[in-house]
């Protein structure tokens, strides 16, 4: 296991030395802070318009912006926009820059590790099913594209760009912030060794418990509600990472748990997982 965990950073770092200077290490956070960035101008832009919206038919009396605002028309139509937006964004970043990137160009095993992302994931999201976190729907709002468009082509087709964005793009995306660059940051920062003197440098079968926590922690603050099935998944992704040294295994593991997900929404039609 060492053996494979020294060959596969040797690899990386070849491949570092190659492309350091052309592709920095922040350009793994840009796929997330660029959904960050239009989902959130998208949304409050959208709201702000709901609320001139319902100041018109309210004969001029400006209402609060309340979570009643979500449920209008306007609020529910441009959350397919974020989206296929965030989808998008994602695939083009893979395309230009993905090749690049020394985890996403190493070889591929299809071994027993990968067989443990694949348990893993699969634990995930049977995990997150099970803790139901938006049963209430309090704060969201159901993703029913056949009833938001009046068709069901429209609400088949949203479905289908739904599945295929979740389970091919969105774990490249996150993972890549959360288990490449983020966890790294802090090990280089927290494990005190002096060749670490960029994440670039920390090997992904690194394992720093610090790290751990402190990445997975902000992962599941930052899903709000969600924060206990997005903090055990980022848990099993980066632990699957670590076990072997393989980037890849862990977005695979993410794969695979939000495809459990989409699976049970659409054989029960439990659409407060979307």
């Amino acid at each position: 296991m060492n053996q494979e965990h020294d060959n596969a950073h040797l690899q990386l770092h070849l491949h570092r030395q190659n492309t350091v200077h052309r592709l920095p290490a922040w350009l793994r956070v840009i796929p997330w802070l660029l959904t960050v960035l239009s989902a959130n101008f998208l949304h409050y832009g959208c709201l702000l318009q709901a609320r001139a919206q319902a100041q018109r038919s309210a004969g001029g009396s400006l209402p609060p912006l309340s979570f009643n605002l979500m449920r209008s028309p306007l609020m529910r139509l441009v959350r397919y926009r974020i989206k296929l937006l965030r989808y998008l964004e994602t695939l083009v970043f893979l395309l230009l820059l993905g090749p690049l990137l020394p985890e996403l160009a190493a070889p591929f095993y299809a071994d027993w590790g990968m067989a443990e992302a694949c348990l893993l994931g699969f634990l995930a999201g049977l995990i997150t099913i099970f803790l139901n976190e938006n049963k209430s729907l309090d704060m969201r709002t159901p993703w029913y594209p056949y009833l938001d468009f009046n068709s069901t082509f429209y609400g088949h087709m949203w479905d289908a760009v739904r599945v295929a964005g979740g389970s091919l793009l969105v774990p490249f995306e996150e993972e890549l912030f959360y288990h490449s660059w983020m966890y790294r940051y802090f090990c280089s920062r927290l494990s005190g060794k002096e060749q670490h003197q960029s994440l670039l440098d920390v090997p992904f079968s690194e394992c720093n418990w610090g790290a751990l926590i402190a990445t997975n922690g902000f992962m599941a603050i930052y899903n709000g509600k969600e924060w206990r099935s997005s903090g055990l998944s980022g848990l099993f992704s980066n632990w699957v990472i670590v076990r072997r040294g393989r980037f890849m295994d862990g977005v695979f593991a993410h794969a695979i748990r939000n495809i459990t997900i989409n699976i049970w929404v659409l054989v029960t039609d439990q659409r407060q997982f979307w």
